[in-house]
């Protein structure tokens, strides 16, 4: 998974620029994981651009064009 980016569980290990590393949606801690695969907040965009069997890397690279 890509290791740097502007979510929340980076940004407070890296570099403490907020003040927790849970996600807005209260679930979980914000990683790229949760971004892209579980979050509630973000299921309609999801099922919009992908199919359920879209890979986390795959994901990764077209999120942020890698």
């Amino acid at each position: 998974m890509v290791r740097h980016n502007i979510l929340n569980a980076h940004l407070y290990r890296k570099y403490k620029r907020v003040l927790s590393p849970l996600c807005p949606c209260g679930v979980e801690e914000q990683t790229a994981e949760h971004f892209l695969q579980r979050c509630k907040r973000h299921d309609q965009e999801r099922a919009a651009k992908w199919s359920e069997d879209t890979t986390p890397n795959r994901k990764c690279m077209e999120v942020w064009k890698i």
